[in-house]
């Protein structure tokens, strides 16, 4: 029952979210003995141009903004840069820090990019709806007014897409043979014009391959040369 199935997918998201928390501060805390000694050794380093650490700071800030929206990080101040000049050894500290600020926060990088593709993806399948996980509530979903739905105001083909899209993208394992039977069952004719497209952008962000059996031409369209008929 995809009513049911859904409400189980939005628990697992809040639980996705917060494993990813634990993760990400776990490995944070190795880089806190090292930050004294990296800190310390900036005097060694060559000229640091001031262009260089502000692109640095705007990718930090961005990121920061962007992993905050969604709960993951708590809410503090924009990192700026001394409103005075800066020395050479001011530009060399600086640097060290935001070079080992960017480290620390790779895996909010590479968990971003997940959750922006399921966003993108249900967002381009659900009809005047916009959906986000959350850290609290799991997935909510709005009207493009600012209405919140609830899940099971959700049509069953909608609760549909957002349980396969989520196994696709957080639960099956990296480097996988997926295999998919029927998948335009529940799936109007838009839905199945667009579902291959889905599947390579998953496939390339999470390298996975897929198999699917279907009697839909519309889920096929141009790819005849990845049909393989079945004698």
């Amino acid at each position: 029952d995809d009513e049911y199935q859904v409400d189980i997918i939005s628990q697992n998201m809040i639980n996705v979210l917060e494993q990813h928390v634990i993760a990400s501060s776990s490995f944070s805390k190795t880089f806190e003995h090292d930050i004294l000694t990296k800190l310390l050794s900036a005097q060694n380093q060559d000229t640091i141009k001031l262009a260089t650490l502000k692109a640095k700071l705007k990718e930090i800030n961005d990121l920061e903004s962007k992993v905050q929206s969604y709960g993951l990080y708590p809410d503090s101040k924009k990192i700026e840069l001394p409103n005075r000049t800066l020395t050479e050894n001011d530009k060399r500290l600086i640097n060290t820090y935001l070079s080992d600020k960017s480290e620390r926060i790779k895996p909010q990088e590479n968990f971003l990019n997940l959750l922006e593709l399921f966003e993108e993806l249900m967002n381009k399948s659900l009809a005047e709806k916009v959906i986000k996980p959350d850290s609290h509530v799991g997935l909510k979903v709005y009207r493009p007014n600012g209405d919140e739905l609830k899940l099971d105001q959700l049509s069953s083909g909608e609760q549909h897409l957002i349980i396969l899209s989520y196994k696709l993208i957080f639960e099956i394992e990296d480097d996988s043979l997926v295999l998919i039977d029927e998948p335009e069952i529940s799936m109007h004719l838009e839905w199945q014009k667009s579902f291959a497209n889905m599947l390579d952008k998953i496939g390339e962000k999470r390298n996975i391959r897929f198999l699917c059996a279907t009697h839909s031409p519309t889920i096929i369209g141009s790819r005849r040369n990845a049909l393989r008929a079945i004698k």
